[in-house]
């Protein structure tokens, strides 16, 4: 599972749309467990961007996961 989160956080920064202040903003929140008030000051947005970015990255790594999943099923 864990090589399947790096891989899925991979193309999360390579094949992505995603700004890369939004790309920070995910990484310090959800993979550094920053605080939200501490990455807005950070990144030089709201805490409440720092929510909508989390979540919205969060449903795409979800997506990404289930793919990858699949993938390494259908080739298993």
């Amino acid at each position: 599972d864990k090589a399947i989160a790096a891989e899925a956080m991979s193309l999360l920064r390579n094949e992505s749309q995603m700004s890369a202040v939004n790309l920070r903003v995910f990484e310090l929140a959800v993979l550094n467990k920053t605080p939200a008030a501490t990455v807005a000051q950070e990144c030089g947005v709201t805490v409440q961007q720092v929510y909508l970015v989390t979540n919205r990255g969060k449903a795409q790594m979800r997506k990404i996961i289930e793919k990858l999943n699949a993938a390494y099923e259908d080739g298993a």
